[in-house]
């Protein structure tokens, strides 16, 4: 990835108008926020696929506070 033409682009299905930024345009145009967030992992409870998910097998505790 270079970072002089890397770009966002924000489309899909539920976008109304397709936008797209490079780097700097994100940079000027947008104020800059820190939250310290709690996120939980939306596979928690691995142990309980079938079939079984490769590597780690937890069960529960899998979350990050963030900053």
């Amino acid at each position: 990835m270079n970072p002089k033409t890397w770009i966002l682009t924000i489309d899909g299905e539920s976008v109304k108008n397709k936008k797209t930024y490079t780097k700097g345009e994100i940079k000027s145009k947008f104020k800059q926020h820190t939250y310290q967030l709690t996120l939980e992992c939306n596979s928690n409870g691995r142990r309980e696929f079938y079939p079984t998910a490769k590597r780690y097998q937890w069960t529960i505790g899998a979350w990050h506070c963030a900053l």
